[in-house]
């Protein structure tokens, strides 16, 4: 029996070799597409009013979203809204943040990003330059769809981190946090696929240490 069961593995190895073989990345990490139909969201505008209803993106500037259109159910009048109208959007799950392009003017123009995580001392967000791995025919690909760079944002700073210097930066970043610190010495958790909960953890930390 043993003898058959090699003999199917020695024959199959061939055809393994040739196969289209990869893992595909985690969620967080994986650059997400938003779509151009209607779906459930939500517009958060400058002034704090919520809009629900139904939202799609509709105006593009290369691969980044520049405008959304709202409307409260299908056939009533769409209305436009572009970065500078609003704060928040909401759609198919995603969190879009809108800040402005030039820090040193707040009140200038503004984009969006799509946000990985979004917390009050601290986001990540996507970097819309971002290149993805690729799965490739015939080829072996750890992690096919993940972005290989994000960026983080502090302090009214975005920061570019990628996966070769992202233990680093991060270190440097969330440094003032002492229990992130003590947290990251665990390489297991400390880890780039591992974003979501690293930027949680260190914005919940520095609310715990501004007493909030």
């Amino acid at each position: 029996m043993k003898k058959h069961i090699y003999l199917i593995i020695l024959i199959l190895i061939p055809f393994l070799i040739q196969s289209q073989i990869y893992t595909v990345a985690n969620y967080d990490t994986t650059k997400k597409n938003i779509s151009g139909a209607y779906s459930n969201g939500m517009i958060i505008l400058n002034n704090g009013e919520e809009l629900e209803g139904q939202v799609r993106a509709y105006l593009y500037k290369g691969n980044d979203v520049s405008g959304f259109k709202y409307r409260v159910a299908k056939g009533d009048k769409a209305q436009k809204f572009s970065a500078d109208d609003c704060t928040t959007i909401i759609v198919n799950g995603l969190q879009v943040v809108s800040i402005p392009k030039k820090f040193k003017k707040p009140n200038g123009k503004k984009r969006f990003y799509v946000a990985i995580y979004h917390g009050e001392n601290f986001s990540v967000f996507e970097d819309p330059k971002a290149k993805v791995v690729n799965a490739r025919p015939g080829a072996i690909t750890v992690n096919a769809g993940q972005m290989l760079s994000m960026l983080a944002f502090k302090n009214n700073e975005l920061i570019k981190i990628n996966k070769l210097n992202f233990r680093k930066k991060m270190r440097l970043i969330c440094g003032d946090s002492s229990e992130w610190v003590k947290q990251a010495e665990d390489k297991k958790w400390f880890k780039y696929d591992n974003i979501f909960s690293i930027a949680s953890l260190y914005n919940e930390s520095i609310n715990e240490q501004k007493g909030l």
